[in-house]
């Protein structure tokens, strides 16, 4: 007698494909991610130095984005992106590298490339812009778009210097009149304020890689009896010099530059896990754990909670989200 057991393994394998995926992926658009497109970029500084050529970094934004959001709701805005995602590659060669950095920010590696043909390239992705219509119930939205021009190795020979500086002729572009392209240069008029917003963005980027942000909890007393009810949890980010940086200097420039959903489950995850240690330990407290205003436009945020909740076996009414 010989007895034979299988397993589907369907769904398995399906689960294990999507998240090869998602390493190298960016989930609303398609298009690569953060991660993958430094990689990209740091291969193709390092061909143009063998090979003594130049290239090219693109980096844009949408002008009118928050506008969007505001009038038709972040489901438009994610419908944008998506719509957006799937339609420059037409615009671009084969060769060309596309991906999203996060919010509404994309760059473009084109590996061979002056500034010239550079700045044709943005010319297109412009027009592209520009001429595209993008319609949610009722209303019918254009936007336009900034776009900033790095060249390897004149402008940079490593990654970060050459996101930097294609970033800053960015805010160059929007402050000449947005809808536009700017090459990057040393001379560049407000090139200090530029790259203090900049250097900004890339302190909360640090903050995230090596665990910079903090929680604080305040208690929230009942008036009437005096006794605390709950405690409210509050992120600091804490400074390169150990001092702690208010919400107030970060927020804003995490929710630009698409790093605030990354906030918000740093902050669910930690707090969570907190509550779940205070209750091994007897402690019977809530938390009220504050967002930020993008959190429910998180397309990553169920499944994010959802895992979450079952590794921290979270107790009910022992937290709330506001």
């Amino acid at each position: 007698m010989i007895l034979s057991v299988g397993m589907d393994i369907t769904a398995r394998k399906r689960a294990e494909i999507r998240l090869a995926w998602l390493a190298d992926h960016d989930p609303l658009t398609g298009l690569f991610n953060r991660r993958r497109l430094q990689e990209e970029l740091e291969e193709a500084i390092a061909r143009a130095k063998r090979y003594e050529h130049s290239g090219a970094l693109i980096f844009f934004d949408l002008d009118q984005f928050k506008y969007v959001n505001d009038t038709s709701g972040h489901p438009a805005g994610d419908r944008l992106l998506e719509d957006l995602g799937g339609s420059l590659p037409q615009v671009l060669r084969e060769i060309d590298v596309i991906g999203r950095l996060g919010g509404d920010e994309f760059a473009i590696i084109l590996g061979r490339a002056e500034a010239q043909e550079a700045s044709q390239v943005a010319r297109k992705i412009l027009e592209h812009i520009k001429n595209a219509e993008f319609r949610f119930g009722s209303k019918l939205h254009k936007v336009s778009a900034s776009i900033g021009i790095a060249l390897f190795p004149q402008h940079g020979s490593n990654v970060k210097d050459l996101l930097t500086h294609a970033d800053l002729a960015m805010y160059q572009a929007k402050e000449t009149g947005r809808g536009r392209s700017h090459v990057f240069s040393f001379e560049d008029q407000g090139h200090r304020l530029m790259q203090e917003r900049v250097l900004w963005k890339e302190r909360v980027e640090n903050a995230l890689a090596e665990k910079l942000f903090v929680l604080f909890v305040q208690p929230i007393v009942d008036i009437r009896t005096g006794i605390t009810c709950h405690y409210e949890v509050l992120v600091r980010m804490r400074g390169d010099d150990g001092s702690l940086i208010s919400p107030a200097n970060f927020i804003e420039v995490a929710e630009r530059a698409g790093l605030i959903h990354a906030i918000d489950r740093l902050v669910l995850s930690d707090a969570m896990r907190s509550l779940a240690i205070l209750k091994r330990h007897g402690r019977q407290i809530s938390f009220s754990i504050n967002l930020s205003a993008h959190a429910f436009n998180d397309p990553e945020l169920l499944p994010f909670v959802q895992r979450l909740l079952y590794e921290t076996t979270w107790t009910r009414n022992r937290s709330f989200w506001k």
